[in-house]
């Protein structure tokens, strides 16, 4: 009989991601619309292992699929069809895994089996495949490994002035993107972060080689000593104002910048290898992190104002412990698998993806360490992998009741760290003990929910915020100007622009809203919700009865 273990639609970007070799640990950039980016991206949703060797990828650059979870070569192997031929690369390396660009409505199907015949089969994968011809992934190949999606990418170019820079190409035009430094400081050591804290340097002045993979396959290669320490090196997606369109040629980034020459200003850019390889320095340990570097920086993002680093006996030792001396259990609900109830606000689909007994730290007594964390500023958790969870004022010291407190767990089921493998971890210590998907929802800004992808539907997944092995604690200034907005009524009340943020944001209470007009899309709060803080001594209810009665709305700049 024949096990299915997959069979369903798979949603592929542009772009890249990042295959190791198992037989020789080499990493590779392979492009996302490829047999083999199927295969990765069921794997990426379904947590499997699969296995992939290079070595033909000298003579042939083709990779061979040698087995997924037990299903290993031996006396059965896995075989690939793609619209019902059979690809395998040997005899014709144009029809590799790594090589097939697949198109809309595509059927990618991977056998098992003592023969390529489908009917004698032990097993199956099957995928129809949908391009989303907007976006895309930027694999980054270094120390570490790091996939950069679209999102990421743009959002931290629009939430951190520091992280965006203009500047021009050969011919004159104008371009917006983030500098190369920065995306290189993710991959260049352990340091993890696009940031200049994060950017090697000195390695960098040392020289190692930067190649630039294009979405075509053509690579640019040059040398890190030539000078990328600045802003005069920018991985740019704008041109003249606007975003590069993907029939663009350009498309999806473009190196620009006063330091780049015609030779060196690739195009299509989807993957970047340096050639610092992977155990040149350090990887971080197996175990649990045992200390946390806590780092407060300027409002440029770059400067660091104060930063010091704490270990797990000295947070016990300055600080309450939260779950005193037993531990307390708490949970994160993870996706639940139902497209008809997506945020589950019984909380009784999934509800223990993630699930211990623990006692840790709050969070907000570690950057009060070095100076706390500003009103209307963002704390970015990163793990020792890499992995960010963000937060913002608000989360930290004026928590909603049903989010909790914040806390890093330094001990779960009996175990201290290094041996608590997923410590230091974040929880929410809500009253209930679980944090949920409508949790999520309710409690956090919108730019920091998760989703998990599975068979075409997007997932909330309240677990994806429990980031592991926290390593380090960036604290960043919000980027802008503050305001107060006065309210007068039948009370008075002054609303600080984080207050109004945190209220626009709860998404659960509908307290957020937008509206067109024209070729603007503008996000807000209702005004009804404004009138009814102040319509009557209830701040928290709308006073219809108020309402009916003559009165004057009277806005003043």
């Amino acid at each position: 009989m024949t096990e299915v273990l997959f069979d369903g639609t798979v949603t592929l970007p542009r772009g890249a991601f990042v295959l190791t070799a198992y037989n020789s640990g080499k990493s590779y950039a392979v492009m996302n619309p490829t047999p083999l980016g199927v295969l990765h991206a069921i794997a990426e949703s379904e947590g499997w292992v699969y296995n992939v060797t290079d070595k033909k990828y000298a003579e042939m650059r083709i990779f061979l699929l040698d087995g997924i979870e037990s299903y290993q070569k031996g006396s059965e192997e896995w075989f690939c069809y793609v619209n019902g031929v059979l690809n395998d690369g040997i005899a014709d390396n144009t029809s590799a895994l790594n090589v097939v660009e697949l198109s809309d409505g595509d059927v990618v199907t991977f056998y098992y089996g003592s023969g390529s015949n489908p009917d004698t089969a032990t097993a199956i994968i099957n995928a129809t495949v949908e391009i989303d011809e907007d976006d895309w992934t930027l694999a980054l190949i270094g120390v570490r490994n790091v996939v950069l999606p679209r999102s990421d990418y743009e959002e931290t170019i629009s939430s951190m002035s520091s992280h965006r820079a203009t500047g021009p190409d050969h011919k004159s035009n104008t371009w917006e993107g983030m500098p190369l430094r920065y995306i290189i400081g993710a991959i260049d050591d352990w340091n993890y972060g696009m940031s200049s804290a994060a950017f090697n340097s000195a390695l960098t002045a040392a020289g190692y080689d930067i190649t630039l993979i294009s979405i075509d396959g053509r690579e640019t290669t040059f040398n890190s000593s030539i000078g990328i320490d600045n802003n005069n090196f920018i991985l740019g997606y704008k041109v003249n104002g606007a975003v590069l369109d993907p029939s663009d040629a350009q498309w999806p980034l473009r190196l620009v910048g006063s330091g780049v020459n015609s030779d060196l200003s690739a195009k299509g850019v989807v993957a970047i290898r340096i050639g610092v390889e992977a155990g040149s320095t350090p990887p971080p340990p197996n175990g649990g992190t045992t200390e946390i570097r806590v780092v407060k920086y300027a409002s440029d993002g770059v400067t660091i104002v104060n930063e010091t680093t704490i270990t797990y006996q000295e947070m016990m030792e300055r600080f309450p412990i939260i779950g005193g001396d037993d531990g307390v259990r708490l949970r994160f609900q993870g996706p639940t698998f139902d497209p008809n109830d997506l945020w589950n606000p019984d909380e009784d689909k999934n509800p223990g993806k993630v699930d211990n007994v623990v006692r840790g730290t709050a969070i907000r007594y570690l950057c009060d360490l070095v100076g706390g964390v500003p009103e209307g500023g963002e704390v970015c958790l990163i793990a020792s992998d890499g992995y960010e969870v963000k937060m913002n004022y608000t989360n930290l010291y004026e928590p909603l009741d049903r989010q909790g407190e914040p806390i890093v767990a330094w001990w779960a089921n009996g175990k201290y760290v290094p041996e608590y493998k997923e410590g230091m971890r974040l929880f929410f210590n809500s009253p209930d003990g679980v944090f949920g998907a409508d949790d999520m929802r309710a409690c956090l800004a919108e730019p920091y929910w998760h989703y998990y992808d599975h068979a075409g539907v997007h997932y909330p997944s309240a677990a994806g915020c429990s980031n592991q092995k926290v390593a380090t604690i960036e604290i960043h200034e919000a980027p802008r100007e503050d305001w107060n907005l006065i309210l007068t009524g039948a009370i008075n009340v002054t609303i600080t622009r984080s207050y109004f943020e945190q209220g626009k944001a709860c998404a659960m209470a509908g307290h957020g809203a937008t509206w067109i007009d024209g070729d603007d899309v503008w996000s807000g709060m209702p005004l009804w919700l404004l009138c009814g803080y102040v319509d009557d001594a209830n701040s928290h209810d709308y006073g219809t009865e108020a309402s009916m009665r003559p009165s004057q709305t009277q806005a003043t700049t």
